[in-house]
């Protein structure tokens, strides 16, 4: 959390030109963990999109040993016509293994920052030879496209390629 709050004060400094202060990381990193820690108890059970998100998918569990995940999240900042993605590796005890972020300069959608974010995340995980890794997002809707035969062609006509179905 102190990570994440880092990175969000650094955005802000640079973005929205705010003056940080320490108290401010500090306060901003035990609030989302608060966040965190209450979403975890939070007995959620909805439907979205004709899919049904059980309780055990929105709390966070071990994965099995050996197991690298990967947290990918993406972000759009439209003032600045800027989007980013952050990714964040832990092991199978949820302990800090390395993380990494980026931006681009473009206007998108939030989906597709966040399958940005992902391609990138396999790219990482490619290059480190890591095996036996999981990819995590919250984005439902990339998850959906993933999933099913849809074709997801870049907003950008330069670029020709596709986001293939992941089996």
């Amino acid at each position: 959390m102190l990570c994440w709050s880092i990175w969000r004060t650094q955005n802000d400094l640079i973005f929205k030109k705010s003056s940080p202060t320490i108290d401010k990381v500090v306060s901003f990193a035990k609030l989302t963990l608060d966040q965190w820690i209450s979403a975890q108890h939070s007995p959620y059970n909805f439907s979205l999109n004709n899919h049904t998100v059980r309780e055990k998918d929105e709390q966070w569990t071990k994965s099995s040993l050996n197991m690298i995940e990967i947290n990918v999240d993406g972000d759009i900042f439209s003032q600045s016509n800027i989007y980013g993605f952050r990714c964040i590796a832990r092991d199978h005890e949820g302990d800090f293994i390395e993380a990494f972020q980026s931006s681009k300069p473009s206007v998108v959608n939030p989906e597709f920052a966040e399958a940005v974010g992902i391609k990138e995340a396999l790219s990482w995980i490619k290059s480190h030879g890591w095996s036996n890794v999981m990819v995590e997002t919250n984005c439902v809707n990339v998850v959906h496209a993933i999933k099913s035969k849809v074709r997801m062609y870049s907003p950008n006509p330069r670029i020709k390629t596709h986001f293939i179905k992941i089996v």
